[in-house]
């Protein structure tokens, strides 16, 4: 299966081609999810990889797209309700919803399905209340000590004073504004120890091990990627920027109710996919939803021992950096590529 991302710009249009031979069975196989960030982001599965082998792109295939000229303004784009208007602008973004939306609703539920999946998980893979507490504790410390440190403000994920001021917003609270200053990562609770931890009840089953403290919580965030040819940035003059190659990507299918072990399937398949094994993997930044889910998948990938020393999420996961919905992959890759240093893999 191939994963691709195709971001447009805001109000914009996306023409998306699907070929299957079955399509009332591959139809369920795939998968499609979207967000709004100043404009459409369409995570999907587009199609086995033996159906790609009949469509060939040129190398030259984005310019000639831009070339093509697809609509993006006024009628001929479907962005004006009014049918009459012919200026050829494109109608105004419309507010954002306030309150709980459709999408915020969805998202509640999945995440409740999520959470009864992380809490089997445990009695599926003979995992231990203790030992998911013990994971918990030491993605948020960053070293296993649980010392007010979180592993996000020890690797410097701080705001400088300029952003600091950037960040600095007033806000209503009781009888008047209040002045609120982000100046670094404030998800998990750093000082976490294993006694605040078995306090947590789970909201899913009495005496259940998935809590609020070894669950990734939702966060506000954003992340932003560009990925262009080596020679695009040399012919830019941006060379000096480059800060990673992309390699290639895997994506495995799995039973749904074992969504969250994912990484212990499309890992080694991506790394036979390129004749790597654990070893030529100098850091790891693996996904993560509930600490049940990362400890199967560190125990199936053999990264154990890479765990205590610290190269499988190094600056922490999203237990400790929380899910920023719509940005998370774009994150993940973002840490990776920074957390690198010279001729590494990651």
């Amino acid at each position: 299966m191939r994963r691709d991302t195709i971001v447009v710009e805001g109000n914009g249009n996306v023409v998306l081609r699907f070929k299957a031979n079955n399509p009332g069975v591959w139809l369920f196989h795939c998968h499609i999810e979207w967000h709004i960030v100043s404009g459409l982001l369409a995570t999907f599965v587009e199609a086995p990889l033996e159906l790609q082998k009949t469509i060939e792109l040129p190398a030259s295939h984005l310019d000639n797209c831009k070339a093509g000229g697809l609509p993006f303004a006024g009628n001929a784009a479907g962005n004006k309700d009014n049918l009459l208007d012919l200026t050829g602008q494109n109608a105004p973004p419309p507010p954002l919803p306030a309150g709980f939306t459709t999408k915020g609703i969805v998202a509640f539920i999945i995440s409740c399905i999520v959470g009864i999946t992380g809490t089997l998980f445990v009695a599926w893979y003979g995992l231990s209340p203790r030992e998911v507490s013990e994971h918990a504790r030491d993605e948020a410390s960053g070293d296993g000590e649980g010392d007010g440190t979180s592993a996000t403000q020890q690797n410097g994920v701080r705001a400088s004073e300029d952003e600091e001021e950037r960040r600095s917003t007033d806000y209503l609270l009781g009888d008047g504004p209040k002045d609120i200053r982000v100046t670094e990562d404030d998800g998990m609770c750093s000082s976490i120890s294993l006694e605040a931890l078995a306090k947590l009840k789970s909201p899913f089953k009495e005496d259940g091990a998935s809590t609020a403290g070894n669950s990734s919580q939702i966060s506000d965030g954003a992340a932003a990627l560009l990925l262009m040819r080596r020679s695009t940035a040399t012919a830019l003059g941006l060379s000096d920027q480059i800060i990673g190659k992309y390699m290639s990507a895997k994506a495995v299918g799995c039973r749904p109710d074992e969504m969250g072990i994912s990484p212990a399937l499309a890992i080694p398949a991506l790394l036979g996919q390129l004749a790597l094994t654990n070893a030529d993997i100098d850091r790891w930044d693996i996904k993560e939803a509930f600490a049940s889910q990362s400890i199967h998948c560190l125990r199936e990938l053999g990264l154990e021992e890479a765990w205590e020393e610290e190269l499988v999420n190094p600056d922490g996961g999203a237990i400790s950096h929380g899910h920023s919905i719509g940005a998370t992959g774009a994150r993940m890759v973002s840490t990776l590529l920074h957390g690198l240093k010279g001729p590494t893999v990651g």
